[in-house]
């Protein structure tokens, strides 16, 4: 009985993600139309600019997984659906937000390619970040499905991390809140540097590894995604849920 409410839960799921979506898209598009024209007008003081879609997509979806995991959890169970439906539509819906966000940042990325070269605006700078980094081709096919790839595996490693946050708040009683609302941010900012350059020279190589190339860097984003999933549904399966107001 579960498995049959999938579907309505996936449509409540969905329009909810979609009208945050396109109040996303809506706000970028109009805010940085402007500062396109900007960068256009100073064009002549060898300005160049990097598209920040990718940078806002990422803040967005993370956000987004904070909001609404434990507003999933809250409103489906109380309508009869269990935790691994309200669980699984959750994660198709970060799944599917995560695709839309790509296919809509590629389309601006092409966009402003032709305008950029319809105009000669030749110091504003529009390829991915990607592309840049690891010195692919532009406009390739590998370079295009390979962005498209790591794309999709961090827009969705950023809505798992959100939701897990919200989750570990949800689960906590609330003095460890507050620890985890100090720690957290200097396990991220200083810990897992000062650990990446420790000289252990076993992690050093294990990080150089990873961003070698692109191919290891899609490995362990999929396999973060993965660990972070198990994380979130364990945390799910022993979290106490209190009905939506």
């Amino acid at each position: 009985m579960r498995n049959m409410r999938l579907k309505p839960a996936l449509t409540y799921r969905f329009k909810d993600s979609l009208r945050g979506v396109f109040i996303f898209e809506g706000v970028y598009l109009a805010i940085y139309t402007v500062l396109f024209l900007i960068a256009g007008l100073m064009a002549d003081w060898n300005v160049s600019m990097f598209g920040s879609y990718g940078f806002s997509a990422v803040i967005f979806i993370f956000v987004f997984g904070i909001c609404t995991i434990r507003d999933d959890l809250r409103t489906l169970i109380q309508h009869g659906a269990g935790r691994r439906t309200a669980f699984l539509a959750n994660m198709l819906s970060a799944a599917v937000t995560a695709a839309i966000l790509l296919v809509v940042g590629k389309c601006f990325q092409l966009l402003e390619t032709a305008i950029t070269g319809a105009v000669s605006f030749s110091d504003i700078i529009t390829d991915d970040l990607v592309v840049q980094l690891w010195q692919m081709e532009p406009g390739s096919t590998a370079a295009y499905l390979l962005t498209a790839a790591a794309g999709f595996l961090v827009l969705l490693l950023a809505h798992l991390g959100g939701s897990l946050i919200s989750l570990l708040f949800y689960r906590l009683p609330k003095p460890w809140n507050i620890v985890a609302g100090v720690g957290v941010p200097l396990l991220l900012l200083n810990g897992l540097p000062l650990l990446a350059f420790s000289g252990a020279d076993w992690l050093t190589e294990f990080v150089r590894f990873i961003f070698s190339g692109i191919l290891p860097l899609l490995c362990a984003l999929a396999a973060l995604c993965l660990l972070t999933a198990l994380c979130n549904w364990l945390l799910v399966r022993r979290t106490p849920i209190r009905a939506a107001k």
